[in-house]
Order: C-alpha cells, then sequence, then structure tokens
C-alpha cells in the first residue's frame, strides 16, 4: 500500500475491446464505471480528474463517487469532439456560444467540477482561426476566475497563449497538459523529446500557471524505469516547485490512442511511448530522484489544493 494519496490528473474513458452496437447508453457507462474504478484499484490510484467525452458519463460517476472522481469538460467549438464520443452523446459546452459565462457557471455549481479545459488552435472553425485565444475566449477565462477553477490547456508547443492568459487573468489557475510537449501518439515527440524544455521553463515566470506531468514516459528513449526522463524532470521541479507540477497517467491515450472511441481497433500501428498504467505510476512512486515531501505534492497534493478538491468520505457504487 502507498504512502500517499495518489490521484492521476487526467483520465479519460477507458478504452477496452467492446462494441458497442446495440447497447445503450445506461449499459455502456455501468461498464465503464466498473472498468475504471478496478483498473485504478488494480494499481493503487485512490482518485482521478476526469477528463471525458461523454461528461455525463463521468458527471454521473464523479456524484456517485466524489471522494475519487472529479470531472474537467471539454469546451470544444464547433463539436470538434464528436467523432470521439458515442453514438448519442453531445457535449454542449461550445466556448463560443453567447450564453457560455452562464453555462459554466451552472456547471460548476451543479457538478464536482476542477476546471474546464480549452482545445489548441487547430481545433477552433475557420471563421475565428485568426483571433487569439486570449481575446476569443475571454468570457470563458472570466467566468473561470469568477468562480475559482482552473482553466486546462491542451497546447502543445504553444507557449505564447498560456503566458497571455495567465497574465491576463492573474487569479486564474491555468494549467498546461502533458507539460506542454508533443508527445506520441497525438503528436509526434520532438528530437529530442526535451526539445522545447527552455521554452517550458520560462513560464515558470508566471506564478499562476501550473503543469500537468501528464503521459510523459512518452516521451522516454528507455525502457521502464525511463530513467532518462528525470534530468528534465528535476529541472521543471527547481522552476516550477512540486507545488506547481502534478503527476498524471493520461494512460486511456496511451493504451488504445485516444481512449474516447470505446474500442481498439486491430490495426492500430506500434506507437513510441507505449507503457502500461502500472509503469506510468511507479515511475513516480518508487523514484529514487524524489523526496517524500515531492512525491506527496506530485501526486495527489498539488491537485488537490490547486483543484479545490477536499478530501471526503468513502462511498460506493449502488448496484
Amino acid at each position: 500500500m502507498s504512502p500517499f494519496e495518489i490521484i492521476d490528473a487526467q483520465l479519460h474513458e477507458p478504452a477496452i475491446r467492446f462494441d458497442w452496437s446495440g447497447s445503450d447508453h445506461v449499459v455502456r457507462r455501468r461498464v465503464l464505471d466498473e472498468v475504471l474504478v478496478a483498473t485504478m484499484d488494480a494499481v493503487g490510484v485512490d482518485g482521478a480528474v476526469l477528463f471525458p467525452a461523454d461528461t455525463e458519463w463521468a458527471t454521473e460517476l464523479a456524484a456517485a463517487l466524489p471522494h475519487r472522481f472529479r470531472v474537467v469538460p471539454p469546451l470544444a467549438p464547433g463539436g470538434h469532439l464528436r467523432q470521439f464520443t458515442p453514438d448519442g452523446v453531445v457535449n454542449k459546452l461550445d466556448p463560443l456560444a453567447p450564453d457560455i459565462p452562464e453555462r459554466i457557471k451552472e456547471f460548476a455549481a451543479l457538478h464536482p467540477c476542477a476546471g474546464f479545459r480549452m482545445m489548441d488552435r487547430r481545433t477552433l472553425p475557420e471563421s475565428v482561426a485568426g483571433r487569439e485565444p486570449v481575446d476569443l475566449f475571454a468570457p470563458v477565462l472570466q467566468a473561470c476566475e469568477d468562480i475559482g477553477v482552473a482553466i486546462f490547456l491542451s497546447a502543445a508547443g504553444d507557449r505564447a497563449t498560456p503566458r497571455a492568459i495567465a497574465r491576463a487573468h492573474p487569479q486564474l489557475t491555468v494549467v498546461i497538459d502533458h507539460l506542454g510537449l508533443r508527445q506520441p501518439p497525438t503528436n509526434a515527440r520532438d528530437t529530442p523529446p526535451f526539445r522545447e524544455l527552455g521554452s517550458l521553463l520560462a513560464l515558470a515566470e508566471e506564478p499562476n500557471i501550473a503543469l500537468k506531468a501528464t503521459g510523459v514516459p512518452t516521451l522516454s528513449e528507455e525502457a521502464y524505469p525511463f530513467a532518462d526522463l528525470w534530468p528534465s524532470l528535476r529541472r521543471l521541479l527547481e522552476a516550477f516547485g512540486p507545488d506547481r507540477l502534478m503527476w498524471g497517467s493520461d494512460i486511456s491515450r496511451i493504451q488504445g490512442r485516444i481512449g474516447h472511441d470505446l474500442r481498439i481497433l486491430p490495426d492500430y500501428e506500434p506507437f513510441e511511448g507505449v507503457h502500461t498504467y502500472s509503469e506510468a505510476v511507479h515511475y513516480v512512486r518508487d523514484s529514487d530522484q524524489l523526496s517524500a515531501a515531492e512525491k506527496s505534492a506530485l501526486l495527489g497534493g498539488t491537485v488537490r489544493r490547486l483543484l479545490g478538491w477536499p478530501a471526503e468520505q468513502p462511498a460506493r457504487l449502488t448496484s
């Protein structure tokens, strides 16, 4: 048993070898609940922040087990995530909708919400593709700042956007996904994988920017325990401190490409950086490169503090 509380800062729906044809959403969601909880239990993960394609599934699970889950719904212009969602699932949080501030505040008031996620520039509709996100999404950012929830940015290689947002909204917690680095299989990793580390370190000057160290083993050029990661991770720790770094696996992206798909197709090609959930946990938990205090912060303490997620009494899924 781990001496540290372990909270995974990013999980999607689990990608499992099921074809959902003919199954209704109740069956699908119940199976997802059981698979996700059992998988977390198997590797010793106590809680998780969910980044769902099916937001309603995630909010139902988090409401049933609030001590284990918080939800970060996607803000998807023009239904960007539709290609990854099961039939019948509609995510309604369009950041360009005129009433989006009210929708954000309502969602956060009604659900176990840890923040909202903005996708990168490539997802913008052509009609607004030339506008800067800090201006385009100003109503979203102001609403999140007003109610005290974080904004998560999927912005690999983009340093200007998080810096501009952090400066325009100094009371807003800005969390950069996946260390802001290009990771397989979503993107080909850079050569070397931490080529842009210098520009990332410069963002530590903005006190309200934090990093999600999610999917990091995809950047390793070695087998577990991924020893080549630690020189770069140590520099990040020194720049941001453990109180602005949070560990996460994003394992549903890594095992099965995009976990939202809910099935693993047999013709997927192998890609660099494939690893198991257990390896994603243990390369940090069992590392001799971190102090006990650093592990405590990275593996759960930072998530709880930055996302305003207090510890709660355990509950059980109802049958």
